[in-house]
């Protein structure tokens, strides 16, 4: 088993079901840290689009978990 270095954040990310004619899927992220969770971030992403990582990105940069 991997030990992660104290004090480590973890970022759990899932997204919502959706139907075939649905545009956008809620997207939800938990980040925590020894096992306490510190915080949530959500945004929405296009079904069988292209964008989810850039947002999942840009999410994380504009949170308060960014530094």
């Amino acid at each position: 088993m991997a030990m992660l270095k104290k004090g480590a954040r973890i970022l759990a990310i899932d997204d919502s079901s959706f139907t075939k004619g649905d545009k956008d899927a809620l997207v939800a992220g938990v980040i925590g840290r020894e096992g306490v969770v510190e915080g949530v971030i959500s945004f929405h992403v296009s079904v069988d689009g292209t964008d989810s990582t850039g947002k999942i990105i840009r999410s994380v940069k504009k949170s308060k978990f960014a530094r």
